[in-house]
């Protein structure tokens, strides 16, 4: 029988390039970062819509910080130093969301 290793199986990612060329391999979230996720999102109808705004970002920057290199990011940073418009960020969160299902699809 051939040797089986569990550092040959390969987790699906999905390469993000952020402006200014940091290429990161952004991985499916953990069922905890899911519901961290999740529950950031209910929280968004609650807060001011300025408030809304910078919880979109934070929203963002826990998706992109589950990436192989092992670099966190803040919405802050995802807004002052990468300069991710608004529009670009929930582009983003749809290809996100996209990238989620097409990896639940090939689990069955």
């Amino acid at each position: 029988m051939e040797k089986f290793s569990f550092l040959s199986i390969r987790q699906p990612v999905w390469e993000v390039e952020l402006p200014g060329g940091t290429v990161l391999h952004v991985q499916q979230p953990t069922q905890g970062q899911a519901a961290r996720i999740q529950a950031m999102y209910a929280d968004i109808g609650s807060l001011k819509e300025k408030e809304q705004g910078h919880r979109v970002y934070d929203v963002a920057a826990v998706m992109l910080s589950n990436n192989e290199e092992g670099i966190t990011l803040t919405g802050k940073e995802l807004n002052t130093r990468y300069h991710i418009t608004d529009w670009m960020l929930l582009e983003f969160i749809k290809q996100y969301h996209a990238f989620i299902e097409e990896i639940k699809g090939t689990k069955n």
